[in-house]
């Protein structure tokens, strides 16, 4: 009788853990901003982004040059959150391609889908580090 009981309370047990727990839950708002939030820049071509997040849906990003304008007259963008991928989908009006940024060994990876006559998509890559 008290091995059922046992058996009967790691059942219990079992089927309520995970309700309060997932390990695999999509990444929050909060680990998105300790990962992507601030500014960073390519040195070699000294481009910055400054990533900021709005809300749990986008995340607004400045693009500039330090070379030729300030932040204050840089290109703003809304990227889509999913789930631990910034996206801005192809805006056709503004001739602005298709992009995703990512983390990768602590550098941002932004990369952009061509948009051209040919039917081959090629990404084109730009890495930064943090300011």
């Amino acid at each position: 009788m008290l091995a059922i009981k046992k058996i009967f309370l790691f059942l219990i047990i079992w089927f309520l853990y995970p309700a309060n727990g997932y390990s695999q839950e999509s990444v929050t708002i909060t680990q998105l901003q300790k990962q992507y939030g601030g500014t960073w820049i390519d040195r070699k071509t000294t481009r910055c982004l400054q990533i900021t997040f709005d809300n749990d849906r986008f995340a607004t990003i400045i693009d500039w040059t330090r070379k030729y304008q300030s932040r204050e007259h840089g290109d703003v963008y809304k990227a889509y959150i999913k789930k631990d991928t910034l996206v801005m989908p192809e805006d056709k009006d503004h001739h602005a391609p298709y992009s995703e940024i990512t983390i990768e060994n602590n550098k941002l990876i932004y990369r952009t889908k061509s948009t051209g006559i040919q039917k081959i998509s090629i990404w084109d890559k730009q890495v930064f580090s943090r300011k």
